[in-house]
C-alpha cells in the first residue's frame, strides 16, 4: 500500500513540475517577445528610410527574427504535444 501512495506522490510531483515549467516557458517567451517588439519599434523610429542600408538591415532583421520566432513556436508546440502524451500515459496508469 505504501508503494502505491509513494507512486502517487511521485506522479503528483512530476505533474506539478511540468506545470511550473510550462508557466516559466510562457513567461520567458512573453518577455522575449516584448523585448523584440521594443527593439523593432525603436529600430523603425531611428532608421533613415532614405538610406538603403538601413532599409536592408531592417528587412534582414525582421526576416531573421521571424525565423527564430517560428522555430520557438514549433519547439513549444512539440514540447506541448510530448507533455500531453506523457500526461495521458500517466492518466492511463492510474487505472
Amino acid at each position: 500500500m505504501s508503494e502505491i501512495a509513494n507512486l502517487e506522490r511521485v506522479r503528483t510531483a512530476a505533474l506539478a513540475h511540468v506545470e511550473k515549467s510550462e508557466k516559466r516557458f510562457k513567461l520567458a517567451l512573453f518577455i522575449a517577445g516584448l523585448l523584440e517588439l521594443v527593439f523593432l519599434v525603436s529600430f523603425v523610429l531611428v532608421m533613415d528610410r532614405s538610406n538603403k542600408l538601413h532599409v536592408m538591415l531592417f528587412f534582414s532583421t525582421v526576416g531573421i527574427y521571424t525565423l527564430i520566432w517560428m522555430g520557438l513556436i514549433v519547439l513549444g508546440t512539440h514540447i506541448n504535444v510530448n507533455t500531453q502524451r506523457i500526461l495521458k500515459a500517466i492518466e492511463l496508469t492510474r487505472g
